[in-house]
């Protein structure tokens, strides 16, 4: 059964350390302050909110009905949502970002170029079903991992008193707590 054999490789599997292949020297970092937190926190949730099919549901299902049906075809959409990962992380890495923040947000840039990376490798499950499940177990950790982060980012909002109204992009942020 291979939900037998995927748990028993999620099990196996080590935890992987994200390449650090983005650095502070790859952004613009701002002084930090309220009016720059507000900004940024408006700003980093109208990237995500831009590219909808970058999302765990849409990949998962997409490799889910490739597995379940052996469409070949099926590939080609996770390897648009590996491109809609990409195309976030190009955007969020142009994101002028308070220096507070600046180490969680190459945390999180690095993270996405990873998840990019597992993405497409789960898109090679049908030729080759030992890339395409490590590229399942690694697109878990690395959602995992991302989620902390944004966590830890909006921790840093409520210890500075950052609030969002529920009309602004960042009344997202309350999601992490």
């Amino acid at each position: 059964d291979i939900s037998d054999i995927l748990t028993d490789l999620f099990e196996k599997s080590a935890t992987v350390e994200t390449p650090r292949v983005y650095s502070q020297n790859n952004i613009e970092k701002t002084a930090g302050g309220i009016a720059d937190f507000k900004k940024y926190g408006n700003a980093f949730m109208d990237v995500i909110t831009k590219r909808p099919r970058a999302n765990a549901t849409d990949a998962l299902n997409a490799f889910e009905y490739m597995l379940e049906t052996g469409d070949k075809d099926a590939a080609k959409t996770l390897w648009l949502i590996a491109e809609e990962y990409r195309k976030m992380k190009s955007d969020i890495l142009s994101t002028p970002t308070p220096r507070e923040i600046a180490p969680l947000h190459i945390d999180f840039v690095n993270e996405l170029r990873a998840i990019e990376n597992a993405v497409t490798d789960m898109g090679f499950a049908l030729p080759d079903p030992v890339r395409g499940t490590l590229g399942l177990s690694m697109y878990i950790q690395h959602l995992d991992r991302a989620w902390e982060i944004l966590s830890g980012v909006n921790s840093i909002f409520e210890a500075a008193g950052i609030e969002f109204t529920e009309k602004e992009s960042g009344y997202s942020w309350r999601r992490f707590k």
